[in-house]
């Protein structure tokens, strides 16, 4: 059982965002729910544990349709949970750890049941956690069990013979725990308690006489406890402490001569409390006490004069209480986090690491109520960030920034009231798409899907050109306007026909359209160049139409003209924003078969619901590739691969496998290069 969402296009902050179907797909029917958890890619599928009603938490796959996701393996046979968890996709496959009958191992799998096995068939470490951080060296490092050794460095290069115990640091079989992995280059980084040096900085390169202690920062068996690294270049920042300055900012470059004390934040044996850390390109953005500001944010390059405060959002000594240090809360230039200031409970932020660039992106739930209930569940899918927020009005909900106030909205209230739609801590890009855990209120916790708009966000300074990328195909001229503040502008791409669009005299509308939306400012006079090799029609007799708000109102005739060179149907006259569409007196699902440098490309039929024809005419024989990708750039098949001579040549190609969609065909022949849309429909 599966339900179809579609939010309608929107210009007005505030409001939902135009977005593309959402599946839930139902894989425990009935209340009880699957709760599903951990995803993880593994070759085309993603892998994930979810809860059978009569075999417990287990392995499951999915492809982001209802028909191809499944029960994958019942590791543990029986009602007993295999208690899998600690995700990590790594070379096309993916890696956790479960428990069968005979306890806790290392597993793989490549998304098939064949291809899903123990790493080591018998006996091997049982490993205490798995990091994607980890990978370095071809090799994946996690701390494993066994009784000979304790608790100690293994790698893995996902084979059985690769799989091994890096060093003993306690020999026999103490433990020396190591934690927090982080690579450095070829190399992890890591605490380990040796014992007598206590639980201080090590480094290893994957090899016994490679695995060493970097520096004992706090000296003798007292731990320094180091944590929190995060990699910035070739040096890791991380957290230490030591009696004269207590929990501090250090930085190391992976030898002892490299590792050093970077500020004394909160000055003499006093914490300052170093919570979050964030790595952008060049520095890190954390949180940090001091008795004259609080809890606030800090912002440091790893030297002592680029380390400093970013902003004091809760004025004076009272805290703001920043939440931060999430993998996945960069967003461009900066993060997204949470803080509380006097007058608002935990809210959405964003921060480039200057005071300027720090502002409030919306109060969720306004008065000192908080409308974040954690920042456990964000991730970055295209150019946007997606996270959890709780509105009075809808409960825990679905949200979505491109780091402009304007552009932080809800995205789909999915369980509509108050009553709470996406589970916590479930969220996960994955192939293109978002993953959660999610309930419309006549289910349990289910399987969600939410496919990507083909949408870019670009920062909107006035007259201009900006380039909007090939999913969108795009580009728009500005000759006029004037922007506000931090504005934004973006074009959105829907590959699917306009509603109510009688207004259209042509009759044979084109089942792609485009939404532009202006955070802030206007623009006049703009010129919107479509990149027909993304279209389908024939150019010369497409039109261009235009309405201020998508899915409603009268459509506007704009001029359009025909570039052959470029393939492009330029459109001018666009005086402001909205949803612009094209249209043809001829069905558009008869494709130009124009010569592009020697090489002409056409389908038929289009849109197929399975087989089709490619129609190949080359003006030389030569080296020919075709090939079929999805709108995310990635080949879903090769049609054909080898010389052909010159002339017309028909290739039949079987697409009843795929999903439902838009895909584009690409030729390359000569140096030359065609492409056409190609539909298939269900």
């Amino acid at each position: 059982m599966y339900r179809f969402f579609l939010t309608a296009a929107l210009i007005c902050a505030g409001c939902l965002p135009a977005t593309e179907a959402q599946t839930l797909i139902d894989l425990v029917p009935g209340p009880e729910g699957s709760f599903p958890a951990d995803f993880a890619e593994a070759g085309e599928v993603t892998v994930f544990s979810g809860i059978h009603p009569d075999l417990g938490r287990e392995l499951w796959v999915t492809d982001g349709t209802p028909d191809g996701s499944r029960l994958l393996r019942d590791i543990r046979p029986g009602s007993v949970t295999s208690s899998l968890t600690n995700f990590v996709s790594w070379d096309g496959r993916a890696y956790f750890y479960a428990i069968d009958d005979t306890g806790r191992h290392l597993w793989v799998s490549d998304g098939t049941e064949q291809g899903t096995h123990k790493v080591v068939a018998s006996g091997g470490p049982a490993p205490q956690s798995l990091i994607e951080n980890a990978i370095a060296g071809g090799l994946l490092f996690f701390p494993g069990n066994t009784p000979a050794t304790g608790v100690e460095l293994w790698a893995t290069d996902g084979t059985e013979a690769g799989t091994r115990l890096v060093r003993n640091i306690v020999p026999g079989s103490g433990d020396s725990s190591p934690r927090q992995l982080r690579a450095l280059g070829d190399r992890v980084v890591f605490s380990a308690d040796r014992g007598s040096s206590g639980r201080e900085l090590w480094i290893s390169d994957g090899t016994s006489g490679g695995t060493t202690l970097v520096k004992d920062i706090n000296p003798g068996s007292a731990d320094s406890d180091p944590g929190l690294f995060r990699a910035v270049g070739d040096r890791i920042l991380f957290v230490a402490s030591t009696p004269d300055e207590g929990e501090e900012l250090w930085v190391t470059d992976g030898t002892e001569a490299g590792t050093q004390l970077v500020a004394d934040i909160n000055a003499g044996p006093a914490d300052s409390e170093i919570t979050g850390m964030v790595a952008l390109d060049d520095r890190v953005l954390f949180t940090a006490f001091t008795a004259d500001t609080g809890q606030e944010l800090w912002t440091s390059d790893g030297t002592p004069g680029g380390t400093r405060l970013v902003r004091d959002i809760s004025p004076g000594p009272t805290s703001s209480d920043e939440v931060l240090g999430f993998p996945t809360g960069r967003l461009g230039a900066g993060i997204v986090f949470a803080a509380a200031t006097p007058d608002a409970g935990y809210e959405p932020w964003y921060s480039d690491g200057t005071a300027a660039g720090t502002y409030q992106l919306a109060d969720v739930r306004p008065g000192s109520a908080s409308g974040i209930p954690g920042f456990e569940a964000y991730q970055v899918l295209g150019d946007r960030l997606y996270f959890l927020a709780s509105a009075k009005e809808t409960g825990a909900e679905l949200w979505q920034t491109d780091g402009t106030i304007g552009g932080t909205v809800l995205t789909l209230d999915l369980n509509p009231g108050s009553e709470t739609g996406l589970a916590a801590t479930s969220l996960r890009t994955s192939h293109g798409a978002l993953i959660a855990a999610a309930s419309d209120g006549s289910t349990g916790v289910e399987l969600l899907v939410l496919r990507e708009p083909a949408v870019t966000s670009r920062a909107f300074t006035g007259a201009g050109t900006y380039r909007f990328g090939t999913r969108v195909g795009a580009t728009l001229e500005v000759a006029g306007g004037g922007a506000q503040g931090s504005a934004r502008i973006s074009a959105e791409r829907f590959d699917a026909a306009p509603t109510n669009a009688g207004s259209i005299p042509e009759p044979y509308v084109v089942p792609t359209r485009w939404v532009v939306r202006l955070s802030a400012g206007t623009l006049s006079a703009a010129t919107f160049r479509i990149d027909l090799s993304t279209v389908s029609g024939a150019p010369p007799t497409l039109k261009a139409y235009s309405r201020p708000v998508p899915g409603s109102g009268s459509f506007t005739a704009l001029a359009t003209t025909y570039e052959s060179a470029a393939d492009q149907l330029v459109v001018t006259g666009v005086e402001g924003l909205g949803e612009i569409v094209l249209a043809s007196s001829e069905p558009t699902d008869r494709e130009p078969d124009a010569e592009v440098r020697g090489l002409a490309l056409a389908t038929a039929p289009n849109p197929t619901p399975g087989v089709t024809t490619v129609t190949l005419t080359l003006a030389a024989a030569g080296p020919t590739s075709v090939t079929l990708s999805d709108l995310l750039g990635r080949r879903v098949a090769t049609l054909y691969e080898g010389p052909l001579g010159a002339g017309a040549h028909r290739i039949a190609a079987d697409l009843s496998a795929l999903p439902a969609g838009v895909y584009l065909v690409r030729a390359e022949a000569g140096g030359a290069v065609a492409s056409r849309p190609l539909t298939v429909v269900r």
